[in-house]
């Protein structure tokens, strides 16, 4: 079972997605465990939008990348590290998945340079807000939003 901060997470996670993005319901997708993208939505423009969901009082993690060293999350090794994880799924929609985010990638590389450059691929983490309350000496906690940080996609 999931903890709460990670469901947390992804409810902030989808709002972003639908409500800064434009994302339709049905074109986010949500993955679980460790080696995968938290959450990956599309824009009705066609750009994928890749977020690590993080709890409210989570940090970002890291793991070894495709060159051996320990890698941030929200750093392009990184998530070249995730694309190449996922890529060995047996999920057909995972590896078609994967392949547009490393095409839409390789032409943002390209585009770069272009005074009017909008990336195709847009990295973000999103962290829930909890808002407190309290009433008659309790104090109840509910979701209050969410705050959301841009990564770099710039390959290093």
């Amino acid at each position: 079972m999931r903890d709460i901060g990670e469901q947390f997470g992804e409810v902030a996670a989808r709002d972003s997605l639908v409500h800064d993005h434009g994302c339709a319901p049905e074109t986010i997708r949500v993955f679980h465990g460790s080696g995968v993208f938290d959450v990956v939505g599309e824009t009705p423009d066609g750009r994928i939008v890749i977020i690590e969901a993080k709890g409210p009082n989570a940090e970002l993690g890291s793991r070894i990348d495709l060159d051996g060293n320990r890698s941030q999350q929200g750093t392009r090794p990184y998530a070249e590290s995730i694309l190449d994880n996922m890529s060995k799924t047996a999920d057909p929609d995972d590896i078609d998945l994967v392949g547009r985010i490393q095409t839409q990638l390789e032409l943002d590389d390209v585009r770069r340079d272009d005074p009017d450059f909008e990336p195709s691929v847009i990295y973000e983490e999103v962290k829930p807000k909890v808002e407190k309350r309290s009433e008659g000496g309790e104090t109840t906690e509910s979701y209050g939003g969410y705050n959301r940080r841009n990564f770099d996609l710039r390959p290093r």
